[in-house]
């Protein structure tokens, strides 16, 4: 089969007419780490004004997609490895964590420079204002570890002012057109904050139940679908409004083992377990398990009601990320605890894609970028990596 594939790329490469490509510059790698973020809006007279308009990102539509996929990185910025990526929603701007500090890239992750030496979780970035950054989080709820601190700056990330009444909170989203309004978790509960920061209402208690993952979901108003985990391991659905409020605990519903990760294409809804990827295309009434290409890296049995297999536990498992592509549906890509797999079908097969360095390492979050189609960043156990995906159809897909 090797030398067939070899065969069809000569073969496919010959018959090409010759041409010309532009190619984005590309230079030393980035920054580092942690948490979780989404939109928010020009808050008040503290918060900077965007600064002056960011370089231009390299063209998307002159970027040519790779014949097999092939990743970058680990990147660095400064000699030191990227924990983690936070995009700017809109703007070319691209944070990236450092063990200590914040590192910045105004050129959608081609070059990075610090800009702090702030120990903090991954900040969460305005949409309304690549400057204006949240970080942030909770504690291990059941250890009863004091709360972290709850930092905000108004001017990319080179200070940070303390905001009390955030201590102990995540912030995972804004709300859809009003980035004042900015959500947040903490221990069995989803926060609300509609003066960007400054003050919290704790607004959907969840009865002791950890948020392991919450989704905001597309429609006319803001939803949250949120993965609730008990003590033991076990998880269920609950539904929580645009005010953060619990609507509906889907605890007689579908229920699985392990935190899980959400993810949605704006239609159909995704979890990826210990067990699988599960889809729903109505709204999470209704779900179907897909494994399919998945035997190496989860559980063939249900915790909850098998067990679990001492081989597959000496081997490891594990699914901790899912997204879907922004321009093709179809395609989901799952971060794994053996690298990267990709389904072309909605999640009901599933492959490796291929990458050689990345075979043998824990994914612990995808995030794409949004200036080039087929890029994204993986977060692993030892670095960050900028993952350049074949096109649909291609050869190594």
């Amino acid at each position: 089969m090797r030398w067939l594939r070899v065969g069809l790329i000569i073969v496919l490469l010959a018959s090409l007419p010759a041409c010309t490509s532009r190619t984005g510059g590309q230079s030393s790698p980035p920054g580092t780490t942690p948490p979780v973020a989404t939109p928010s809006h020009p808050a008040p007279s503290t918060i900077a004004e965007p600064t002056a308009t960011e370089p231009a990102a390299p063209s998307a539509e002159t970027t040519a997609a790779p014949a097999i996929p092939r990743a970058e990185g680990p990147l660095v910025a400064e000699g030191e490895f990227l924990r983690g990526i936070a995009i700017a929603p809109g703007t070319t701007v691209r944070y990236g964590l450092l063990g200590n500090g914040l590192a910045r890239s105004d050129d959608a992750g081609q070059t990075w420079r610090r800009v702090s030496n702030a120990v903090l979780p991954l900040p969460l970035v305005s949409p309304a204002n690549p400057d204006l950054l949240y970080a942030g989080d909770l504690p291990a709820c059941l250890r009863g570890d004091e709360d972290p601190l709850f930092y905000r700056s108004t001017d990319g990330g080179r200070t940070w002012r303390e905001i009390p009444a955030g201590r102990g909170i995540r912030p995972v989203a804004f709300r859809p057109g009003d980035p004042s309004t900015l959500y947040g978790i903490s221990c069995w509960a989803v926060n609300v904050s509609r003066d960007s920061g400054e003050t919290w209402d704790k607004t959907g208690p969840t009865q002791g139940w950890d948020i392991t993952d919450i989704l905001l979901t597309a429609g006319g108003r803001p939803l949250f679908l949120a993965i609730l985990t008990s003590e033991g391991g076990t998880s269920h659905l609950a539904w929580f409004d645009e005010n953060g409020r619990l609507t509906q605990d889907l605890t007689q519903g579908l229920n699985f083992w392990g935190a899980g990760v959400l993810a949605t294409d704006g239609a159909s809804l995704y979890i990826a377990d210990a067990t699988g990827v599960r889809r729903s295309d109505d709204g999470g009434q209704h779900w179907t398990l897909f494994k399919d290409g998945l035997d190496d890296v989860i559980l063939s049995t249900d915790p909850n009601i098998e067990g679990m297999s001492d081989e597959e536990v000496a081997r490891g498992y594990g699914l901790f990320a899912l997204v879907t592509d922004p321009r093709d549906p179809r395609r989901l890509v799952l971060g794994t605890v053996r690298g990267i797999y990709v389904s072309e079908d909605r999640g009901e097969h599933w492959r490796p894609l291929g990458i050689e360095e990345l075979a043998r390492v824990r994914v612990n979050s995808l995030d794409w970028e949004p200036q080039q189609p087929g890029v994204l960043y993986a977060t692993t156990d030892i670095g960050v990596y900028r993952v350049h995906l074949a096109g649909a159809g291609a050869p190594g897909l």
